[in-house]
């Protein structure tokens, strides 16, 4: 068969459309987008539900070996499905021969779905017999600038709409923890009554934050210097549980972003044009835009060194670690 090769949702909307192939790869660390591909291609096999029992096999590739999988997909599955079968962890996989391996991508045994899960492969033999007889579908953890983004797909596919700055306030307190932000998604949800679109006050109101003191206005109030109100910010931010280390690194996203926003604008990119070469949310770039003016290129370096020095001081001081924060953004502010 000719290699297939898709993002998430790319793939998950290709798995509920049409036959399915016999083979599929998914690859790439985040789990969560795994396991929604994996139940999407569980429910199509197994349309009735109880003969999952009879024709779904496991195996995991740090206790099993190839012979096993290909002696699964040999045996007669019971009538009334096709036969399932998935290998966990396949990077671990015992494949002592290459070649029995293609032999077997080769020739798939009728009525068999097989479904290959990894992280990655180092074997470049094997990656290049997954590309050409397998259907990847990569399953790769999204940036924390794509995270609105997300939120904003999720919502979409479940008939909400959000609004951008809700969508911001939600990465901002969540991260990239995919599994957690559906589930806040659905609490906000569950709270509503016919209304379809989530506002920053349901958001802020579900989370138990205020929609004052985020790390989405923390780096606002520092792209602008403004050191009261950053300080301030901080301090609510660390009183609601954020640690020191988070918030670096939050910041320090930041900075790379309007660093590159700058040099993009710098060559005659608008904030749109800057979002669709960075692959950001626009609302983001958006937001970023005005505070570029606000750097020039010698400070932005010495502020990445600011950074650099945090960081070490955070992970190797006894001492205050609020003080070393304290101390960062007056260096920012008054560079």
């Amino acid at each position: 068969m000719a290699a297939k090769e898709y993002n998430f949702s790319e793939g998950n909307s290709e798995l509920s459309k049409g036959k399915l192939q016999p083979f599929y790869s998914l690859a790439g660390e985040e789990n969560y987008f795994r396991d929604k591909l994996l139940d999407r291609i569980t429910s199509r096999v197994f349309q009735n539900p109880g003969m999952k029992g009879f024709n779904f096999y496991r195996f995991f590739g740090n206790e099993h070996s190839l012979a096993d999988v290909v002696s699964a997909s040999l045996s007669m599955p019971m009538p009334g499905s096709d036969k399932l079968i998935i290998v966990k962890d396949f990077e671990k996989l015992k494949i002592p021969n290459e070649a029995d391996f293609e032999k077997f991508l080769k020739s798939p045994a009728q009525g068999n779905i097989t479904v290959f899960c990894y992280d990655s492969l180092e074997k470049t033999e094997l990656n290049k017999l997954l590309k050409a007889h397998t259907q990847i579908i990569n399953c790769v953890s999204p940036k924390d600038y794509q995270i609105p983004g997300w939120a904003k797909e999720y919502c979409s596919g479940i008939g909400y709409t959000i609004d951008a700055d809700a969508a911001q306030l939600l990465a901002d307190q969540v991260g990239v923890h995919l599994l957690i932000l559906e589930q806040e998604i659905i609490k906000v949800i569950s709270f509503k009554t016919e209304d379809k679109k989530i506002s920053l006050d349901d958001i802020a109101l579900t989370l138990g934050v205020s929609k004052e003191f985020t790390l989405f206005n923390l780096q606002d109030m520092l792209g602008q210097k403004k050191l009261g109100e950053s300080l301030v910010i901080l301090k609510k931010l660390l009183e609601s549980g954020q640690q020191e280390p988070a918030i670096l690194g939050a910041l320090i996203s930041f900075y790379k972003r309007l660093h590159s926003i700058k040099v993009l604008n710098q060559a005659g990119q608008n904030a749109k044009q800057a979002a669709s070469t960075l692959k950001m949310n626009e609302y983001a770039v958006q937001k970023i835009f005005p505070h570029i003016g606000n750097y020039n290129f010698e400070e932005i370096v010495k502020i990445y060194r600011y950074f650099r020095e945090a960081d070490i001081e955070l992970k190797t001081s006894q001492g205050n670690k609020n003080s070393v924060m304290h101390r960062l953004f007056h260096r920012i502010c008054n560079n």
